[in-house]
């Protein structure tokens, strides 16, 4: 709760601390490929014993939009506040242990609110900048949980899930802004471990590593 106050206070006072600039607001969206660099982790059973290997098989082109606005500071110096909504999805692959040639991909799809707090450099038309971004948990669909055919059950009951309410990440990168067309490229590094949310027979797990993503936006300012 602190760390969502703070962050929306840091918003306000960025943009009424610029009341006297030139101010741009619009509406934007775009895409975001996720990227995840990391070895398959050991499931454990409920007595303790290996039960599936899980990694990650791949990941699917994100989507997102939402609202930014855009003040700048003199001929040279721009902040960029903005609010999206972001969808990805991940796909895992469960290996049994027993029986590695038998694999099950399952989906899961990540809903976040993002606050994204651009701040930097303008060269004529094109901005580069970095800044902090939250990201606000809103919704998860997973299909781990769910039978893989009407005789076998897999995992039912023994995965449950854990997120914080709010993240933490960096984003940097480059924009171009062509009268009310705006359009940004950003590279995003979290600083949350990948799949700490997950928790098998009560025990939580993680892949251990940081992902990362990048982002391509189109905006149009009013």
């Amino acid at each position: 709760m602190f760390k969502r106050l703070l962050l929306t206070t840091f918003v306000i006072a960025a943009i009424t601390g610029s009341a006297s600039a030139q101010l741009r607001t619009g509406v934007k969206a775009g895409i975001s490929t996720l990227y995840v660099d990391a070895d398959d982790m050991i499931i454990l059973d409920s007595v303790g014993a290996p039960e599936y290997q899980l990694g990650v098989a791949n990941t699917k082109v994100g989507l997102h939009i939402g609202f930014f606005v855009q003040a700048n500071l003199g001929k040279h110096i721009f902040i960029q506040p903005e609010l999206l909504f972001n969808s990805q999805t991940v796909t895992y692959r469960f290996t049994d242990i027993e029986d590695p040639a038998t694999e099950f991909l399952k989906d899961e799809n990540y809903q976040t609110l993002d606050f994204p707090l651009i701040m930097g450099f303008r060269l004529g038309q094109m901005r580069i900048g970095a800044g902090p971004v939250g990201h606000l948990f809103m919704n998860l669909s997973s299909e781990i949980d769910d039978p893989v055919n009407e005789d076998q059950e897999f995992l039912n009951d023994h995965y449950t899930t854990s997120f914080q309410t709010l993240t933490w990440g960096l984003q940097a990168g480059i924009g171009v802004d062509i009268w009310q067309l705006h359009l940004d490229a950003r590279y995003e590094a979290s600083f949350e471990e990948f799949g700490n949310h997950m928790i098998f027979y009560d025990r939580p797990y993680s892949f251990g590593v940081k992902a990362w993503r990048l982002f391509l936006s189109v905006g149009i300012s009013f």
